[in-house]
């Protein structure tokens, strides 16, 4: 019985693995096709963001997203990162209760080389989490906490990857464009 359903299966993932095999995809950390990998790049960069929870988040979740093999060289990067933060009401009763809210995060971030201090890439990435208002002040405190907290991973995951795509280009040049 599970020989058909595996058939099945394994007949209904091939498109899409031929397809991405014919659109040039190539993987962003590794050495397939040619590539370079941006692992030692990524761990060579050093963050600096702003004080307060919020910095420190994003700070915790870059060192990893940055550095997931724990590779130690040297520091050849200088990251810095700028916040802003936001709430936007999202739901309002009639009575004009805001009962739900939007947490908007930017980050404008600047990757410097350290040796001469020159910007070789910038960019600014925008997330944005919701969270509930509660009767109680301490439930809305620990919601509006654990948006940050979340705003602050995805923002992380995004200036990362900017950052590891940014490393491959300078290797290998742009991704060529299929028609």
């Amino acid at each position: 019985m599970a020989g058909p359903i595996l058939r099945r299966r394994v007949l209904l993932a091939l498109p899409p693995v031929l397809a991405l095999a014919g659109c040039g995809f190539q993987p962003l950390y590794g050495d397939a096709a040619g590539g370079e990998d941006v692992l030692a790049d990524t761990a060579a960069v050093e963050v600096t963001v702003p004080h307060g929870r919020l910095g420190q988040w994003l700070k915790a979740a870059l060192a990893d997203d940055l550095n997931p093999s724990m590779l130690s060289v040297p520091t050849e990067y200088d990251l810095l990162i700028s916040l802003g933060r936001t709430t936007k009401a999202l739901a309002i009763q009639l009575d004009t209760t805001i009962t739900r809210y939007d947490l908007i995060l930017d980050a404008v971030f600047s990757l410097n080389r350290r040796s001469d201090g020159a910007p070789v890439y910038r960019n600014r990435v925008r997330r944005i989490a919701s969270y509930n208002v509660s009767q109680e002040p301490y439930s809305t405190q620990v919601a509006e906490e654990d948006a940050e907290r979340r705003a602050a991973v995805e923002a992380s995951r995004q200036i990362a990857t900017l950052i590891a795509v940014f490393f491959r280009e300078q290797k290998v040049g742009p991704a060529e464009t299929v028609s």
